[in-house]
């Protein structure tokens, strides 16, 4: 009788413990779709709470699902390249939040393209090739885009099959790029 006793203390003490728990680490779901005006779904848009590091990117139906231990009064945000940054006050109290966003098209005009490039035992100094818009439109094997504008310039080549370019004599993963000002862990498809 008293070990029976024992156990249940242990088991409601077990119990209580992980309730208590599950009471501090609860999430809050905030779910929802993103798309543009013509209601086709944006695959791949960033999703995530303003000043968290809580957030997702929306998937090809253009539906998300982000979970967040947050609560109170919160700020949604939407990007997406191409597209107006998109913001979105929700309360955020324990129970299932629905959102959807409709984004508006951003046209952006491009401004120069800088090429930076150091060398190892020839110079010290870096060096810089830009690129204008026009550039782009007007240089002969272009065709009228920036991946064939790159390749024809001078040091600048593909390498192999994968088609990333490198710079004088360097390799693939040698050469950074920026895409929008973000950096691209892929390198540009050439």
């Amino acid at each position: 009788m008293i070990n029976s006793a024992k156990a249940v203390k242990k088991i409601l003490l077990i119990l209580s413990t992980l309730i208590s728990t599950l009471s501090i680490t609860a999430q809050t779901i905030i779910q929802g779709t993103i798309s543009n005006k013509h209601g086709e779904p944006l695959i791949g848009a960033n999703v995530f709470i303003k000043g968290s590091y809580d957030g997702t990117s929306t998937d090809s139906d253009g539906s998300f699902l982000l979970k967040t231990a947050l609560s109170g009064k919160q700020t949604i945000v939407v990007t997406f390249i191409g597209f107006t940054t998109q913001e979105n006050d929700v309360v955020v109290n324990g129970e299932k939040v629905v959102v959807s966003f409709k984004l508006k098209e951003k046209s952006n005009r491009l401004g120069d393209i800088v090429i930076t490039a150091g060398t190892y035992i020839t110079a010290d100094r870096e060096r810089s090739v830009t690129l204008q818009p026009f550039h782009i439109v007007t240089t002969p094997s272009a065709a009228s885009d920036i991946c064939g504008a790159l390749t024809s310039l001078p040091g600048t080549a593909t390498v192999g099959e994968d088609g990333r370019l490198f710079v004088r004599g360097g390799d693939g993963y040698e050469t950074i790029t920026f895409i929008d000002g973000l950096l691209s862990r892929k390198n540009i498809q050439l």
